[in-house]
């Protein structure tokens, strides 16, 4: 989703806010054993969420700011923090696969799950006290 010029901050602060949200679901969902469908589909939810997200933000936010800043610039980090979290959900997608068939794998499963949430956090917490900042600022 590209956001309008005048408010891009707003909706991506929404967006953030539905994200947690969703890594609630998941977090409450991950007691079943062995892992049920409903899980899967809220995996399937949160990566959803995520990948709008970021594509959006990466157009309406990240393209305009990092031109403003030049070179030296805080968005090629967050850019990278995206391949991160991305390269984690898709890993967490395949944890959920081999636990659903091996549910022995139950801790394998959530330590994915707690780096997705981990990174996503501190990941929406630079973006709003930092690059949110920066933004407000600069465009």
């Amino acid at each position: 989703m590209v956001y309008a010029e005048q408010d891009r901050i707003t909706p991506l602060k929404n967006e953030h806010r539905s994200i947690s949200r969703q890594l609630d679901v998941v977090r409450g969902e991950m007691t079943a054993s062995p892992p049920s469908d409903q899980l899967q589909r809220s995996i399937d939810r949160l990566g959803s969420l995520v990948e709008t997200h970021f594509t959006g933000e990466e157009e309406s936010l990240y393209k305009p700011l990092k031109l403003r800043l030049g070179r030296d610039n805080p968005v090629d980090a967050m850019t990278q923090e995206h391949r991160t979290i991305r390269r984690a959900i898709r890993e967490l997608h395949s944890s959920f696969t081999r636990c659903k068939a091996d549910s022995s794998r139950a801790g394998e499963l959530r330590s994915c799950f707690d780096s997705v949430q981990r990174e996503l956090g501190e990941h929406i917490e630079r973006e709003e006290s930092v690059l949110f900042w920066l933004a407000d600022l600069k465009l």
